[in-house]
């Protein structure tokens, strides 16, 4: 399918993620977020509810200008995707983009499960939006290698299937 992963963003379905004010819990990325964790001067900017919900719509994946799907996931630099299968043969592709995602898409069908932005990156959404680049001039978000950490605990079964109770 033309523009892969990216063009099967439904910005209205997306699940979007970020971390809660205490950052020990998940929690949408959507408008009831403070608007000073979208302020890219770390307090100096103030705007309104008006720019904090464009923001949110651009970042969720559609034009606030035009309302039309943006269809575009961030530049994948130095990120490796890394594919979890589970027992039952499923598979998730995790990969980190510079539009500050941590993505997880569905490697049967190429749809994006989830994608989560570190709550610090927040504040890079206004200067995507107003295509302002940094000192370096680019804007990097989760540009890195990607580690898989399994937690067993609680498990009956090892790595490779046998049972560790007997």
């Amino acid at each position: 399918r033309s523009g892969g992963a990216a063009n099967r963003i439904n910005p209205s379905t997306r699940v979007v993620l970020t971390e809660n004010a205490a950052g020990n819990n998940l929690t949408a990325l959507d408008i009831s977020l403070p608007n000073s964790l979208f302020d890219p001067n770390d307090g100096v900017f103030t705007f309104d509810d008006d720019e904090k919900q464009k923001l949110v719509t651009y970042i969720r994946g559609t034009d606030p200008d035009t309302n039309i799907p943006r269809n575009h996931i961030g530049d994948i630099i130095h990120s490796k995707p890394v594919k979890l299968t589970r027992a039952d043969g499923s598979a998730t592709i995790f990969v980190g983009s510079n539009e500050g995602f941590l993505h997880a898409i569905n490697d049967a069908d190429g749809t994006e499960a989830f994608a989560y932005m570190p709550r610090d990156l927040l504040k890079n959404i206004y200067n995507q939006y107003h295509k302002v680049a940094n000192d370096s001039g680019h804007i990097y978000g989760v540009d890195g290698p990607i580690t898989l950490w399994l937690d067993e605990r609680g498990s009956t079964v090892d790595k490779i299937g046998n049972n560790i109770l007997d």
